[in-house]
């Protein structure tokens, strides 16, 4: 029997013998991420979608290929929690040379308790912030110059965060929404800061904040639901408005006329602007430097050693995160 990693090459092989370049959907289970997978398939256009769950991707992959009558569609999984699952999918993307046009990440998660993952982070922060910036950052190789978009959802409550740096993985001091809000600002900034780096290569990102979906993975009830639509009614959209203004991002494939501006930052949520700390060139670096020395440390342990990282790995983060500087912010 195949291992996953030897599945993933099969799959991701078969892709490239039919396609030069892959839109890429993580979050494709359900909620939006699975509304624009859909969108995608039905304008005929080939797809790798990802989820953490192997079971519900495959389902949804099933669902799409029903509705769409769209065959191209190619379920991967991709779990932020694991960072090996992380690099074997980009490792085995750059290995075949797969070209991205457009990622869409529509992944979003708020814990009710402080976890922390195999790889030693909050998982919150981890699912949130360190996944896509990991993805992201590895990634970049593959991308098409003045033509690849990144989607990347957000949401209004980073206005509410704070970057503590020296907490920053770890989220010592954890309450749902704060951390939540931390990830969701760190995030952001994330956001900005490839922005500036991938602009010269003309390629878009953009920062959507969608409405708040309630999909398996926001686990709220309703009447939380409809106090924070009550709260921030001014800036929401519903889901088939947010599913509309994200599919206006997406490009055109090659052979159609494209009218969109490349290398921009976007911010798309309705009437509303990342908070002006996202934009401060210092705090960029900062998240950028954490983001690339914690993900690179704890990938590296991980690999190394299975057993000892999940034992040894949140006392380790703890200890990286201690050197951390404040004098940047």
């Amino acid at each position: 029997m195949l291992n996953k990693h030897d599945r993933l090459y099969n799959l991701m092989k078969a892709f490239k013998t039919k396609h030069r370049r892959a839109s890429l959907i993580i979050g494709a289970h359900s909620g939006l991420g699975f509304d624009v997978a859909l969108s995608m398939a039905q304008r005929k256009r080939p797809i790798i979608i990802a989820s953490h769950s192997e079971e519900k991707i495959t389902e949804a992959k099933a669902i799409i290929q029903l509705k769409s009558g769209f065959d191209d569609i190619y379920p991967v999984h991709i779990d932020y929690t694991h960072q090996a699952s992380l690099h074997s999918f980009i490792d085995t993307a750059i290995d075949l040379n797969i070209k991205i046009d457009c990622l869409v990440n529509a992944v979003d998660f708020a814990n009710s308790e402080r976890e922390i993952t195999h790889d030693g982070i909050e998982k919150t922060m981890a699912i949130n912030h360190f996944g896509p910036y990991l993805l992201i950052d590895q990634l970049k190789s593959q991308f098409i110059d003045h033509e690849t978009q990144l989607i990347l959802f957000n949401s209004l409550a980073h206005r509410h965060g704070h970057i503590d740096p020296q907490r920053m993985a770890s989220q010592q001091t954890f309450d749902t929404f704060s951390t939540y809000c931390n990830a969701k600002l760190a995030n952001a900034i994330t956001i900005t800061y490839f922005a500036t780096l991938l602009k010269e290569r003309g390629i878009s990102i953009n920062g959507f904040a969608p409405a708040i979906p309630h999909t398996p993975s926001w686990p709220m009830p309703f009447k939380t639901i409809d106090l924070m639509q009550l709260y921030f009614r001014r800036y929401l959209i519903n889901r088939s408005d947010s599913l509309q203004a994200l599919m206006n991002l997406v490009p055109p494939l090659k052979n159609q006329q494209d009218k969109q501006s490349t290398g921009k930052l976007y911010i798309n949520s309705k009437r509303s602007q990342f908070t002006h700390t996202a934009y401060k060139p210092t705090m960029q670096k900062l998240i950028a430097d954490i983001s690339r020395k914690i993900t690179h440390f704890s990938s590296q342990e991980w690999a190394t050693n299975q057993v000892l990282s999940t034992k040894t790995l949140p006392n380790r983060i703890t200890s990286l995160e201690g050197h951390i500087s404040h004098s940047a912010i």
